[in-house]
């Protein structure tokens, strides 16, 4: 996937081995990193190479913003866990 300007980036999760279904937003800064809408739990394996491809581990998500709940959107059922239980969640209602 390309980037889509600095900072920002986003990559294909390959739900059920098809790709461009469920892409999840990259967005860095000097403060970490936010993931946007990462995906269900079925995706985790390819969220993590990844983002590991990009050169972002687990401990630099700083940030987790779900723009609703649907499974497409939603977290993964890992998290928040180690080593990301430092990141804040928000979902569009507001809520931590």
């Amino acid at each position: 996937m390309s980037t889509l300007s600095s900072g920002m980036d986003f990559v294909d999760l390959n739900f059920l081995g098809r790709p461009g279904i469920i892409a999840t937003a990259i967005l860095q800064s000097t403060a970490g990193v936010a993931l946007i809408d990462p995906g269900p739990s079925t995706t985790l394996a390819g969220l993590k190479s990844q983002l590991a491809g990009k050169g972002i581990g687990l401990p630099d998500i700083r940030q987790i913003l779900l723009t609703h709940i649907h499974l497409d959107h939603a977290r993964p059922g890992w998290w928040p866990a180690p080593p990301v239980s430092m990141a804040r969640t928000w979902n569009a209602s507001g809520a931590r």
